[in-house]
């Protein structure tokens, strides 16, 4: 699993009363077995009662990619860092990895997207933005 990596929680797919849940990777499992990721959602309310949150967000319109659900935007939530032991990881979202699967990986001008998010966002700390940084910034700079 690299950083930009997608996630899905196939688990939720189908329900009625929940949405498929995304995770955005942001580093690869570090030594001790840490992964880092930011989730997504297609819920805007909350960012329309509180604007100024837009610029800590990247917004993925319907249809740019194709795992990502249409007919809504998929808003990938850069303000909201996580980070957990990878065996965590799938035990949280999907009984042991079972509907865990990856999707894709986010092409670089969406990872621009979020390292801009990143340094805009006034909920994560110097240290979770350096971490972001560190991992992100490569992937750009040896694919421009």
């Amino acid at each position: 699993m690299k950083p930009g990596t997608v996630l899905r929680d196939k688990k939720y797919e189908g329900s009625d009363k929940t949405k498929p849940k995304y995770l955005i990777v942001l580093t690869s499992p570090h030594p001790d077995g840490e992964v880092s990721y930011f989730l997504t959602t297609t819920e805007k309310k909350h960012y329309d009662k509180f604007p100024q949150m837009y610029n800590e967000v990247v917004i993925v319109p319907p249809g740019t990619l194709a795992y990502f659900p249409d007919p809504k935007d998929t808003i990938i939530q850069c303000h909201n860092f996580e980070s957990v032991h990878e065996e965590k990881l799938y035990d949280k979202y999907s009984e042991g990895g079972a509907n865990l699967e990856v999707v894709g990986t986010l092409p670089n001008d969406i990872l621009t997207e979020i390292l801009k998010a990143v340094k805009e966002s006034k909920r994560l700390t110097p240290n979770q933005k350096e971490i972001i940084e560190d991992s992100l910034g490569p992937l750009l700079d040896t694919e421009e």
